[in-house]
């Protein structure tokens, strides 16, 4: 390989690796008693000393109490279950300890009969009974009760899961929870929406749970994504990731509802998450437990509702697996869509930057490639070669070659992070590329850039097209690629089924479509009227393409890209870098660039790093 005048710094941040089936199950305690009902008295016995409040649900069925939570939290209430005709000896025993006042029922007589609120009143306690015609109108009457502003959460009510997996976060978050059918708005709760001015909702699942016909009741909505209860339910945490902490979690059952609906008010309580378990291993709940820090697990139930053999393979990292909250991805899609300088797992961070000059303390180093640093140690690894679309997996590093060592550009490769093994995935080259699992997902040159996938060893009978339109930029979610082919969003499964637009401009003159990038199950891309002479506006939109909102108005450069990082959005505009939230507002100034030309920047641990062909490598603190 012939070099090249400039130099790029690949620097390697490596924290660990596995290479066999890592056993890391946390403390952890379960809290269980013979029943539904006698495990509903042990969480509270467990969370509460004395309470003046209490909830009382029907034990046999989940409609009426999923969104209870919020008012639980309110009056600092356990929630405890009873049978439809008689409350348990031992339920009232817990209420006489507890030396509750009062007792908010929730549901009809129906589901708790007036037998109930007898025995109750026998022990000196005040009953209210929270009711409506069915679970839609029962979870208005609660919701009436909270002190809440003008945001609620939409959730089904014909199944029980999305409601609880929410249920501690709407609670410390004063979030009522109103329960729709799939295809209407009730009118109690079209009625709640308008008395009380409510113009915000996060809605939990796609239009194949709850119908976007929905959106049209609320100026500003949300949707929580996921093909299963249990991806909303790491949709759901990830999103709300700073409204908890995860050293304590609670794990219920996903397919049985008491356990986790009397355990959601103590994790509101504790401001701990609620996960669902499924009997068979969820990728998606495991890797997200491998990536957080838990320090006690909390088991909610008996053994036959979830036993500790199954709660122990959760925590059970497999053979030759990376833990990381990005499942099986090779890199984010922002980081990829930026340019793929950067990729960070977890603790590791790899940087590619083009210039002569470490990160770390700017200090000049002797021979270029690609440099491993371990704690701040700079080693040098391979001289041969340099990229951008940094990919990691496993113990290998996949990306793009940029031509400074040699004459090949966007050649697809791969070396491992020991500096050994580097090989070309055949002559495959690409502008961008995408490692998820055993494949490499990345646009063709040879064939126009259209989207192909190919196995990560690069066996050339798995080469496999995908699309017949030429792409431009992409992003893979779950099952889903979403990319811009003629200024047109579409999205394909993995597989090269399913293929469909979601997003097409009306103006004739927007046809200027770049710089696609899912983030928290939206979609984000930079559009920019030709007719126009100024920047490239921002849009948002949800991933089946409704409810699109422009967040930039004509500030982003048309060379430059955005990238997404914990919740906030960076792009340049002129030669200044700039950050803004999510949602387009409190746009601050970074740092400005003296030359546009080789001008790069990204955020790596709290820290902005920017650099041009005129700038020494600058950080700033965020």
């Amino acid at each position: 390989m012939k070099k090249s005048l400039k130099v790029v710094v690949l620097t390697l941040l490596i924290l660990f690796m596995f290479s066999q089936a890592i056993y890391s199950l946390p403390n952890n305690n379960r809290t269980a008693g013979q029943n539904r009902y006698e495990t509903a008295v042990e969480i509270a016995r467990s969370g509460w000393n004395q309470s003046d409040f209490a909830i009382i649900a029907y034990g046999g069925n989940f409609p009426d109490a999923l969104a209870a939570t919020p008012l639980a939290k309110k009056y600092n209430a356990p929630i405890l279950l009873t049978e439809k005709d008689s409350l348990s000896d031992i339920t009232q025993q817990e209420l006489i300890r507890l030396k509750t006042k009062k007792v908010y029922i929730v549901g009809g007589l129906s589901a708790v009969s007036s037998s109930v609120e007898r025995q109750l009143k026998n022990i000196n306690i005040e009953v209210i009974r929270l009711s409506g015609k069915d679970r839609f109108s029962t979870s208005v009457k609660i919701a009436e009760l909270l002190d809440f502003s003008n945001q609620v959460i939409i959730t089904t009510g014909e199944d029980f899961a999305d409601s609880l997996s929410i249920a501690p976060i709407a609670a410390n978050m004063n979030i009522p929870i109103l329960l729709v059918p799939k295809s209407f708005v009730p009118d109690e709760t079209k009625q709640f929406i308008t008395q009380y001015s409510i113009d915000k909702a996060v809605i939990v699942g796609d239009s194949n749970v709850i119908e976007n016909n929905i959106n049209q009741y609320f100026k500003n909505t949300t949707r929580i994504y996921g093909n299963d209860k249990y991806e909303r339910n790491i949709s759901i945490l990830n999103k709300y990731k700073s409204a908890f902490s995860t050293n304590m979690v609670y794990v219920a059952s996903g397919n049985i509802f008491a356990d986790a609906l009397a355990g959601s008010a103590l994790a509101a309580k504790k401001q701990a998450p609620i996960i669902l378990l499924d009997n068979t291993i969820a990728d998606v709940t495991r890797n997200y437990l491998s990536a957080v820090s838990v320090e006690t697990v909390n088991i909610l139930g008996g053994e036959r509702a979830l036993s500790s053999n199954l709660v122990s393979e959760y925590f059970t990292i497999p053979q030759n697996s990376t833990p990381t909250i990005l499942y099986s991805m090779g890199s984010t899609n922002a980081r990829i869509n930026s340019g793929g300088f950067y990729t960070v797992n977890d603790d590791q961070i790899y940087i590619s930057y083009p210039i002569e000059y470490t990160l770390s303390d700017l200090t000049k180093i002797e021979q270029s490639g690609i440099i491993k640093n371990y704690d701040g140690l700079n080693k040098q690894i391979t001289n041969q070669v340099s990229g951008q679309n940094l990919n990691y997996m496993g113990d290998w590093l996949y990306f793009t070659t940029n031509g400074l060592f040699d004459n090949e550009r966007n050649l697809i490769s791969k070396i491992k992070i020991d500096g050994t093994g580097l090989t070309a995935i055949g002559q495959e080259k690409s502008s961008q590329i995408v490692v998820i699992n055993d494949w490499i997902y990345y646009l063709n040159e040879s064939d126009y850039n259209k989207m192909y996938k190919i196995s990560i060893d690069g066996w050339s009978s798995s080469k496999t097209k995908l699309t017949l339109e030429t792409a431009s930029s992409f992003n893979i979610t779950g099952e889903w690629i979403y990319y811009i082919a003629d200024a047109t969003i579409y999205k394909i499964k993995v597989d090269g089924t399913g293929n469909t637009i979601i997003y097409k401009p009306t103006k004739t003159g927007l046809n200027y479509l770049t710089n696609l990038v899912e983030y928290h199950n939206q979609l984000y891309f930079s559009l920019r009227d030709r007719e126009e002479s100024t920047g490239k506006s921002l849009y948002r939109c949800n991933l089946d393409g409704s409810e699109l909102i422009k967040l930039i108005d004509k500030q982003l450069n048309d060379k430059e890209k955005f990238y997404i990082e914990n919740d906030y959005i960076y792009f340049c505009y002129g030669q200044e870098i700039y950050r803004t939230t999510i949602n387009g507002l409190e746009k601050i100034t970074l740092g400005q660039f003296t030359s546009e030309e080789n001008a790069k920047f990204y955020i790596v641990n709290g820290w902005l790093y920017y650099s041009s062909k005129t700038d020494y490598p600058v950080k700033v603190k965020l």
